[in-house]
């Protein structure tokens, strides 16, 4: 699945960017990435994505059968991490979760999008059925990127998080139907097929 990285991509900044996994060599730029983030991007997270000991553990118990990281580098420098959260077993297995951050001096470039597609099409060769994403209800730009790429609102959970300063916040849950597009996206290859002018045959 992941014979075709590392991959580039260009931003109509000009910069050029590399997309790959996460690989075990990539333990100190990822911790150097979360220590660069401002307090604000990191006050919303489960984990102290800023303690070595955290990043230790999530490379120790790195599976990419539950949690596929791929991420976004400038040369050597991590820009942009997202993963993709799914469960091998139980009722929630046709289900995947996307997370993403993105340094803040490549924020409104198109980097998010870029990953929130590149989490999109490893689930379609998943074969995973629908994909959701956690938002804050102030992360307006990051809930139009969602919807840009077809997710909807589904939910709001009211006061359901509370940040380290002891505040509460509202969850945005987003989802999108994987195997609906999918199936879409076949009924077009189909069309294609048929639709050509077969006159000269």
């Amino acid at each position: 699945m992941f014979n075709e990285y590392p991959k580039q991509v260009h931003l109509n900044s000009g910069e050029t960017l590399t997309i790959r996994p996460l690989e075990q060599r990539d333990k100190e730029s990822l911790h150097k990435f979360f220590v660069g983030l401002p307090d604000r991007d990191v006050m919303y997270l489960k984990e102290d994505v800023k303690s070595l000991d955290v990043i230790d553990r999530w490379f120790a118990e790195l599976n990419f059968k539950k949690v596929i990281p791929i991420i976004m580098l400038v040369d050597e420098t991590i820009i942009a991490d997202g993963t993709l959260h799914v469960d091998e077993y139980g009722w929630a297995r046709h289900i995947g979760e996307i997370r993403l951050v993105v340094a803040k001096e490549f924020r409104r470039k198109g980097v998010a999008k870029l990953l929130l597609r590149e989490l999109y099409f490893i689930a379609m060769k998943m074969q995973l059925e629908k994909l959701v994403g956690k938002l804050m209800t102030n992360q307006r730009r990051a809930i139009e990127i969602f919807q840009e790429l077809g997710f909807k609102k589904e939910a709001t959970l009211r006061h359901h998080i509370k940040d380290r300063k002891g505040h509460n916040h509202n969850m945005i849950i987003m989802s999108h139907m994987v195997d609906a597009h999918w199936k879409e996206l076949e009924n077009m290859h189909l069309q294609d097929d048929f639709s050509g002018d077969f006159s000269g045959m």
